[in-house]
C-alpha cells in the first residue's frame, strides 16, 4: 500500500502549510482564468451583438454554453484554484478537467465566433487554459499524487464508461460525417450552424476521444498515468455533457428544437458519470 504524505498535503508537506510550490502556477492561472471565462461568458448572453453575425443555430448554442460558463464554470474555477492552491487533491484533478474544458470551449471561441469585441478576452482565455494546463502537469508530475493513494481499487467499471463515452460520440460525429463524406456534400449540421467544418467534430476526433481510449486502457492496466489522467477526463465528459444539455435548452427556448429530452438525457447522463468519479476518488485517495 502507498504510504499518505502527513495530512494528505502535496508532496509530504504538513497540513498547516498554506500552499505547494509546484501548484502555484496552474492555480494562478485558473485564477485568472475564471474572470476571463466569466466575462467571455457575460458578454454572450447580455451583450447581443456578440453572436449578431452568427446562424441562429450557432446563436443559441453559444448562448446555452455562456449560461454554464458564467454560472457554473467560472464559480468551479475559483473553487478548483484555491483549493489546488492550498494543495488539496480533488480541486488539483478537477481542476485539470476544467482547464480542458476551458480550452476546448476558448478554441470554439477564437476559431468559429466572428470577431468581436471580446476576441483578446477569447484570445487570453485560450492561451491560460492552455498554459494552464502545461503547467498542471507539471505540477502532477511534481507532486507524484500516487503517494496520496490507497491501494487502487476497482477500475473495470471508471475505464468502460470512460470508453463508452467515447464511443458513443465517435458513432454520433461518424453517423453525420462518413454518409456525407461518400455522398460528396456537406453534413446538414453545416448549413444550420453557417460553419465550414465542425468544429467539436474535429476536436473530438483529433484529440478528445483517442485520449480517452488510451485513459481507459492505461486505467484497466493499472498505470499511474491512468489514475492521474482518469479524473480530469472524466470531468471534463461531465462539463460537456452539461454544456449540451444547456446548449439544447436554449435551442427549445428559442423555438429551435421541438423538445428538451435530449438535455434531459444529457444531464442524467453527467449525473452517472459525476457519481462514478466520485466513487473513484473515493476508492483511491487517501483521504477524500
Amino acid at each position: 500500500m502507498l504510504k499518505v504524505p502527513p495530512g494528505n498535503a502535496v508532496g509530504g508537506a504538513p497540513a498547516g502549510r498554506f500552499f505547494v510550490k509546484p501548484l502555484v502556477p496552474p492555480a494562478l492561472l485558473a485564477g485568472a482564468l475564471s474572470l476571463g471565462f466569466a466575462l467571455a461568458s457575460a458578454g454572450g448572453l447580455f451583450w447581443p451583438q456578440t453572436y449578431a453575425r452568427e446562424s441562429a443555430t450557432w446563436a443559441a448554442q453559444g448562448w446555452g454554453q455562456d449560461a454554464m460558463g458564467l454560472f457554473l464554470v467560472a464559480p468551479l474555477l475559483v473553487w478548483a484554484a484555491w483549493g489546488t492552491f492550498k494543495g488539496r487533491p480533488i480541486p488539483f484533478f478537477l481542476l485539470g478537467g476544467l482547464l480542458l474544458y476551458a480550452a476546448y470551449n476558448s478554441l470554439l471561441w477564437v476559431f468559429c465566433v466572428h470577431f468581436n469585441r471580446l476576441f483578446i478576452i477569447y484570445c487570453a482565455n485560450l492561451g491560460l487554459s492552455v498554459y494552464g494546463l502545461g503547467f498542471w502537469a507539471v505540477g502532477w508530475n511534481q507532486w507524484r499524487p500516487e503517494q496520496g493513494w490507497r491501494k487502487p481499487g476497482p477500475v473495470l467499471m471508471p475505464a468502460l464508461f470512460l470508453s463508452g463515452t467515447a464511443l458513443l460520440f465517435l458513432a454520433l460525429w461518424l453517423k453525420e460525417d462518413v454518409p456525407a463524406i461518400l455522398r460528396g456534400i456537406e453534413p446538414a449540421d453545416l448549413g444550420e450552424a453557417g460553419l465550414l467544418t465542425n468544429p467539436v467534430h474535429v476536436l473530438d476526433l483529433s484529440l478528445v476521444l483517442p485520449a480517452m481510449f488510451a485513459v481507459s486502457i492505461l486505467l484497466l492496466r493499472r498505470r499511474a498515468l491512468g489514475y492521474g489522467l482518469f479524473a480530469p477526463l472524466a470531468f471534463f465528459s461531465v462539463l460537456m455533457a452539461l454544456a449540451i444539455a444547456a446548449m439544447m435548452m436554449a435551442l427549445k427556448a428559442r423555438g429551435l428544437a421541438p423538445d428538451a429530452y435530449g438535455a434531459a438525457f444529457c444531464a442524467a447522463f453527467a449525473g452517472i458519470q459525476l457519481e462514478i468519479l466520485r466513487r473513484f476518488l473515493s476508492s483511491v485517495l487517501a483521504r477524500p
